[in-house]
């Protein structure tokens, strides 16, 4: 159920600014872009319908011009539906704000406050390369923020753009603090899960897969893809790569690729393995975006020595 206009939807907690602490920077979500684009949209067709009916169809009426009247009327017909699109996105985020604060998020919305403690978010990032041949043309990547209890926020995909830098600096942070506390779940022995993948220090569970890590001889990113490298009982396939998830459809994805290596790395015989070995924390860039090495789009070296070809996956 909605809550009024400026109550915080957060269960009768205290106020957003005591949970979160001090603001640190407010970023105007405004669709200003989208806005004038509607407009010139707009403009554009009343320039094709003002052409249609001054001369198109003066010209149609004589026996002549019936090709370019047509004409005229999609083109009007086009930017007309373009403009009242861009118009209606652009009005929908138009002047909510999201302020910083140094443990989260409070972003304005149409039923009120929303509250967004790094330490309650999953952030997933979906990135789709569009291919020509074996080149990539374009990249998109979209963004999907919720808390564990599922309330979401979504600014829409034009906003979304303009607020990429936003994004990774909230994945950063979203990692940066829950690293601590997923880290000491795991060396005490607790499942951890992200999405619909989860782990504990001797076992792994996917769709379609149940596997001890002493089983586990290898683990990969590429492709988008995270995959295992496991045996297998028979005579021509004696270990097969085992799809785990695409990187998109896994929140908090820096975190959970660090925790991963380290429950594999953990199962290992020899001096390195062990809780004790654990990162201090997601491997992020020190720009506060996500490490290349965990890009998605980009392939990434096995863990072991051995570079078998992993299973190609979705192109994400």
């Amino acid at each position: 159920m909605s809550q009024p206009e400026g109550q915080d939807r957060s269960g009768g907690q205290p106020p957003r600014s005591e949970r979160l602490g001090r603001r640190l920077a407010t970023t105007p979500i405004k669709a200003g872009g989208d806005y004038t684009t509607g407009v010139v949209l707009l403009v554009l067709t009343a320039g094709c319908i003002a052409l249609l009916v001054l001369v198109a169809l003066p010209q149609a009426d004589s026996g002549g011009g019936i090709a370019g009247s047509i004409a005229l009327a999609v083109l009007a017909l086009f930017f007309l539906a373009g403009g009242v699109s861009s118009i209606r996105g652009g009005m929908a985020v138009q002047g909510r704000d999201v302020h910083t604060h140094e443990h989260g998020l409070v972003a304005e919305t149409k039923e009120g406050p929303l509250s967004l403690p790094y330490a309650d978010l999953l952030v997933y990032r979906q990135q789709t390369n569009h291919m020509k041949g074996n080149t990539v043309v374009r990249t998109e990547v979209s963004w999907r923020v919720e808390r564990r209890d599922g309330t979401r926020w979504e600014v829409g995909p034009a906003s979304a753009l303009k607020l990429a830098d936003l994004y990774e600096t909230v994945l950063t942070r979203v990692c940066e603090r829950q690293a601590g506390p997923q880290m000491a779940a795991l060396s005490a022995g607790s499942t951890l899960t992200f999405g619909d993948v989860s782990f504990d220090g001797h076992r792994l569970r996917a769709p379609g897969i149940d596997v001890a890590w002493a089983d586990v001889k290898e683990t990969k990113l590429a492709n988008g893809e995270v995959a295992v490298l496991v045996p297998r009982d028979g005579r021509l396939v004696k270990e097969l790569w085992q799809r785990v998830g695409p990187a998109g459809n896994i929140p908090n994805f820096p975190l959970f690729w660090a925790l991963f290596q380290q429950a594999f790395a953990n199962s290992r015989p020899g001096p390195s393995a062990g809780a004790g070995s654990a990162p201090a924390g997601p491997p992020t860039s020190a720009t506060g975006a996500v490490h290349p090495q965990l890009d998605p789009s980009r392939p990434a070296p096995p863990t072991s020595g051995s570079s078998g070809a992993g299973p190609s996956g979705s192109r994400s």
